[in-house]
């Protein structure tokens, strides 16, 4: 055990679990997630005149939550929202055909993350790996095992201003009723964005963590300004034409102009590398100024990215149809399409790492220099190793600069007929069509690879392409996707004291990329191909199958008087029962290792299947091992000669494809009994409730743990185990309001 890092496993909780068959355990707990919200709105309604009325709306809204263990074993995080929004609109009726409406509002949103250490936690050996002295520091100890300190993106401060001035008009003419207007918006986000400011260490395994064989160090270098005030404008005007055919049947016509312009920093701190145009052909300086640029030669300035919305014209058709004319039988059906605007949620986070600016140091143990050097020095790498840290190359994280537009094209399909007085069947159909949509996180700075035995290796002694630069991330606008959906629902209005809506939905996604602008977007839910290759194959968000329900009960009361009806009446039992199969996700092995080298920056498959094995072998309800960890082998062949250039040593990458395991699904059932009490006048009145969530204490398991191999194929033995669920546990709640 190395002495540098015995202090780090020593502060670690002891387990309070049986070993497991490789002499490991675990530490389960369960904890507490304190909230607190504070919730303020007002409004004022007033009538100017007989053709004109205003409101006035104020929404005040604080909340802040803590959970810990969300960010590491010894830190919590503490998120805190505070939120803002007045509103101030005029109605004007002009004349009986003819209304208006002017709106303007203000709506400010401030959203801070932190990482506060956990209380009796004990003492911390060094609280930062770096000169920022206020943000604890980070160790990944890889294979599944719990991160010791913070996020590697907190501290994080965001800002939103959003002013918005609105125009809209309703005017009746014959057949026709037309709405047309228009809007502005204003976007100011001033933003705090912090990556790796306190540094990280990573370790391939815990074996590795005991003998202090770090595999990196990456930390925000000196001088570096996250600090950033993004300037943005939305304009958008429309026109829609509801017409009556004929009786029973109504064609609704619209087109919708948006566009926003290209994002300022008001600092003038923008920088990017606008050149892609050959980045996916090869590799290396023969495939243009993507792999020759360096960190000191980015783009400078405005614009950000080349706006693609100055052509956003959106038409929309729909129609209503009763076929037989009685009021009982309703066809409807529409297609449209939507554009995807981008706005400050694309660069509030990627607009803040660029060089000259911004820029985050990797060190790595197969560079040349750190084996020259003996290694990276953990926990002191930041002061000792500052030389170092200074000659190897930045990261960069980069957004597509002549962008295409992301839209989406959407269609569906509705008939909806009364089966009795009070109750309503709908079948319908909808699809969505996604074009141009992000992909985020892709790694193009990775090493060549090798077909070998119809298998791919990666050259893990191959110069990177650009050699000026680590790791090169980007995103870009080129994703697809496609949803198909078959739903049918029933409705009984509120009648004879009883009411309920039912709905059932068949769905299935499909796309080449769910994670649009993180690599954790979804976590084990998403993975990005080798060089940005696309999969084609289910979504992250395909849920395929879900159930809802909800009803209202009054329960009588009879002929009861005085006292008991007080207690005894005005009850009523309502209820949601929820239904949903679980999502897809993948499943991997560690980054293998050849000695001091190993794959990095490479993105894509990393287990294989065994001969006529099951891509999804779970086993549902067993948190122990939800899946058949036995179906699945670790890549591991090496191919070449290590220093041969006619030989090229090679990592294999493995076979398996994208999103093929689905997790848990969810099944609850939440319960209120409800009853009001009259009080003195007609107006007053006093409200109990009695809230039971998740009523039958269901336990609705998470995703289970899905890294089922060591960077050396030994197997994790907490491969397949699931130790969080997706709900809480039971809840009970109890409220009274008075209304007046």
């Amino acid at each position: 055990m190395d002495p540098e890092t015995k202090p780090y496993l020593d502060a670690f909780w002891l387990p309070n679990t049986p070993d497991r068959a490789d002499g490991s355990a675990q530490f389960i707990s369960g904890f507490s997630q304190p909230t607190n919200q504070d919730f303020v709105m007002g409004r004022v309604d007033h009538q100017l005149s007989d053709s004109d009325t205003l409101f006035v709306r104020f929404n005040f809204d604080s909340a802040d939550r803590f959970v810990p263990g969300f960010s590491g074993m010894n830190t919590g995080e503490l998120s805190t929202t505070e939120s803002r929004f007045s509103t101030v609109e005029h109605t004007r009726i002009y004349s009986p055909q003819l209304i208006g409406k002017s709106h303007i509002s203000f709506n400010r949103t401030l959203i801070t993350a932190t990482d506060p250490v956990l209380e009796g936690f004990g003492s911390i050996p060094q609280f930062t790996f770096s000169a920022a002295d206020d943000v604890i520091g980070h160790i990944d100890i890889g294979g599944g095992y719990k991160d010791w300190g913070g996020r590697t993106f907190n501290p994080k401060k965001h800002a939103q201003n959003l002013w918005e001035f609105k125009e809209d008009f309703y005017y009746s003419a014959g057949n026709h009723s037309f709405k047309f207007g228009g809007m502005f918006e204003r976007f100011q986000a001033n933003v705090r964005s912090d990556f790796n400011v306190s540094g990280t260490f990573n370790f391939s395994s815990l074996e590795d963590f005991m003998l202090n064989d770090v595999a990196g160090f990456t930390v925000t270098e000196p001088g570096s300004d996250n600090i950033r005030g993004w300037r943005q404008n939305l304009f958008s005007f429309y026109l829609q034409d509801d017409f009556n055919v004929r009786p029973g049947l109504t064609l609704n016509l619209g087109l919708r102009y948006e566009a926003v312009s290209s994002p300022t920093e008001v600092n003038g701190k923008v920088a990017s590398i606008r050149d892609w145009s050959r980045a996916q052909e090869g590799f290396g300086p023969s495939s243009g100024h993507f792999y020759t640029v360096k960190n000191t030669e980015t783009d400078i300035g405005d614009p950000y990215f080349d706006n693609p919305s100055l052509a956003n014209f959106a038409p929309r058709v729909g129609f209503a149809w009763d076929p037989f004319q009685d009021g009982k039988t309703a066809v409807r059906g529409g297609v449209g399409m939507f554009h995807d605007q981008i706005l400050p949620h694309v660069h509030i986070f990627l607009g803040a790492r660029v060089a000259p600016f911004f820029s985050v140091s990797d060190l790595s143990s197969g560079d040349a220099l750190v084996r020259e050097a003996g290694g990276i020095d953990f926990p002191n790498a930041f002061t000792t190793q500052t030389q170092l840290l200074g000659g190897v190359t930045p990261q960069v994280d980069l957004v597509q600069h002549f962008v295409d537009q992301p839209t989406v094209y959407k269609w569906s399909m509705d008939v909806q007929h009364e089966v009795a007085r009070d109750t309503t069947v709908d079948l319908g159909y909808s699809g969505t069509r996604g074009t141009n949509l992000w992909r985020g996180a892709l790694q193009f700075n990775t090493r060549p690879a090798i077909q070998k035995d119809g298998r791919r290796f990666v050259l893990i002694q191959e110069p990177f392409p650009n050699p000026n630069w680590g790791r090169m991330r980007v995103t870009k606008t080129d994703g697809t996707s496609i949803y198909h959906g078959l739903r049918a629902s029933l409705t009984k209005r509120f009648s004879r004291g009883f009411q309920v809506q039912t709905s059932y939905t068949w769905s299935k996604v499909m796309d080449d990329s769910t994670s649009t602008f993180g690599s954790t977007d979804f976590g084990a839910a998403d993975r990005r191909g080798y060089r940005g290759e696309k999969e084609y194959v289910l979504s992250s968000l395909d849920l395929r199958h879900s159930f809802y329900t909800n009803f209202v009960v009054d329960i009588p009361s009879g002929n009861l008087t005085g006292g008991a009806q007080k207690v005894l009446g005005g009850w009523s039992i309502s209820s949601i029962v929820r239904l949903n199969s679980g999502l897809p996700f993948n499943l991997a092995g560690d980054t293998p290792r050849d000695g001091a080298f190993r794959e990095r920056y490479v993105d894509g498959p990393s287990l294989n299947l065994i001969s006529g094995g099951d891509q999804n072998p779970i086993r549902e309800q067993n948190p122990d091992e939800y899946f058949d960890v036995e179906q699945f082998t670790w890549p591991g062949a090496v191919v070449g000669t290590v220093g041969s250039q006619s030989d090229p040593r090679g990592l294999a990458m493995g076979t398996v494809e994208r999103n093929t395991t689905i997790t848990p699904g969810v099944a609850n059932v939440d319960l209120t009994f409800l009853k009001d009490t009259p009080l003195w006048g007609e107006s007053n009145a006093l409200e109990f409730r009695f809230e039971l969530f998740n009523l039958f204490n269901r336990p609705n398991f998470g995703t289970p743990a899905s890294n089922l191999f060591t960077n050396r194929g030994g197997r994790r033995s907490n491969a397949g185990q699931i130790t969080r669920t997706r709900t809480t546990s039971r809840q009970i709640q109890l409220a009274l309001r008075f209304v007046f």
